[in-house]
């Protein structure tokens, strides 16, 4: 199965969990490796993080896109489930489109 890598800006928060835990564990750049969005390309997921309008900056250097579960990884190791599941949680929040609000 092959692998698509697409090198994109990731941001989020200064003070969203995931950017705390890594930047205590990880100082250095982070590598996230992603299931592939069913409904969506490479360069779609790519745009969508470059428009995003948040402000604290943290780099993913390479968007693994491929079959499989998410995981941080620090240097080509696993770090742990529970930072895993936050970055899941934030490349959710952030690829889901936003929903019109009915006032």
């Amino acid at each position: 199965m092959s692998r698509n890598k697409v090198k994109i800006k990731f941001e989020c928060y200064e003070d969203e969990p995931i950017v705390q835990q890594a930047k205590s564990l990880n100082p250095a750049k982070l590598k996230i490796v992603k299931m592939k969005p069913t409904a969506m390309s490479a360069e779609e997921f790519s745009d969508i993080m470059e428009k995003s309008n948040l402000t604290q900056e943290v780099y993913a250097e390479e968007l693994c896109i491929s079959q499989g579960y998410i995981s941080l990884l620090r240097n080509g190791y696993p770090i742990s489930e529970d930072i895993a599941q936050s970055a899941k949680d934030i490349l959710i929040k952030y690829t889901k489109p936003k929903r019109k609000e009915i006032k």
